[in-house]
């Protein structure tokens, strides 16, 4: 049995809708980064990084990082078709998921916790604001890239799944996504997913 290791409304949400999507039988272990679980010796046994998403499979090894899960779930799950198949499409799809993680994501951590990043207490305050702003643009470029397409691939995928993230992210953050009305449309098209519904109830998240 599959065990996901996730925390609500974190980046884990992109691998808990890519388990629900794919139908998957699995076992959720909610880890309260709040209360600081991430960083205790009984977590750091299963992931050494201290960050979820973390993935123990079912022969007891553990896969770490988004883009790792989601392509585990997607190829053992071909049924589901959350990846495309061809060796050009998915590059495309690992492209799109790489800038979220490389990109995207790190420009929100500046703003939400700009005291990893620096040593100054008074450079916080510059910190978080280059970081959202530098987060804004990376929304308005998956806004422009949404523009006449229902999905970044053509089709529902796990790059679908991580930009939602996003979308909540931003909102969390007081910026105006509802000006982003192709990402907008794309946060209504994935909360009349039912699998979203569930991920959504599971972690009492809720995305407006």
């Amino acid at each position: 049995m599959l065990t996901l290791y996730y925390a609500p409304g974190s980046s884990s949400m992109a691998s808990h809708l890519a388990l629900e999507e794919a139908g998957a039988q699995y076992l959720t272990c909610y880890v309260n980064e709040d209360a600081g679980e991430h960083r205790t010796e009984a977590y750091l046994r299963v992931n050494p990084r201290g960050k979820v998403p973390a993935l123990r499979l079912s022969d007891g090894s553990v896969l770490v990082e988004n883009i790792a899960i989601q392509t585990y779930v997607a190829r053992t799950y071909p049924e589901a078709r959350l990846l495309p198949t061809g060796p050009e499409e998915e590059a495309h799809a690992l492209s799109w998921m790489a800038f979220f993680a490389t990109a995207v994501h790190p420009a929100f951590s500046h703003f939400w916790a700009p005291r990893r990043f620096s040593d100054e207490r008074s450079a916080e305050e510059g910190i978080k604001v280059r970081g959202l702003a530098t987060f804004h643009g990376h929304c308005r470029e998956i806004d422009a890239r949404l523009a006449g397409n229902d999905w970044f691939l053509g089709r529902f995928s796990t790059v679908d799944c991580y930009a939602f993230v996003f979308y909540g992210w931003g909102m969390r953050a007081g910026l105006p996504m509802h000006d982003l009305p192709n990402f907008t449309v794309h946060k209504d098209r994935m909360l009349a997913r039912p699998a979203v519904r569930r991920v959504l109830e599971r972690e009492g998240v809720s995305i407006g």
